[in-house]
């Protein structure tokens, strides 16, 4: 039972790939669900912790060799030796740590 709407349910959807669940009420309102078990949306969130560590030492040494984040990034892009899972690790541990690194200049 999901608990959110203050009237009437009268449509449902479930995104493409099944782990979304949207909502439409009598109430105006719309609610989003997360339709993935707690368990398992925690181990998903846990590889992808472990996969961002992993990719850390390939985004230094590749800001090191390259110093731009563009051309990083691009190389990234174009490392046909990386599964999609590592090159989405790397490129979002090259945003992170580029919008560290702004936020700390002055």
């Amino acid at each position: 039972m999901l608990r959110g709407h203050e009237s009437y349910v009268h449509s449902v959807c479930f995104s493409p790939d099944g782990t979304m669940l949207t909502s439409g009420s009598g109430d105006g309102t719309v609610c989003i669900w997360d339709s993935v078990p707690m368990a398992e949306r925690w181990q998903q969130i846990q590889a992808a912790r472990k996969l961002r560590r992993d990719a850390e030492p390939l985004v230094e040494r590749l800001l090191a060799d390259l110093g731009d984040p563009l051309d990083v990034a691009d190389h990234i892009r174009a490392d046909e030796n990386l599964d999609d899972d590592t090159r989405h690790a790397a490129l979002y541990v090259l945003l992170k740590r580029s919008m560290t690194d702004r936020r700390a200049q002055p």
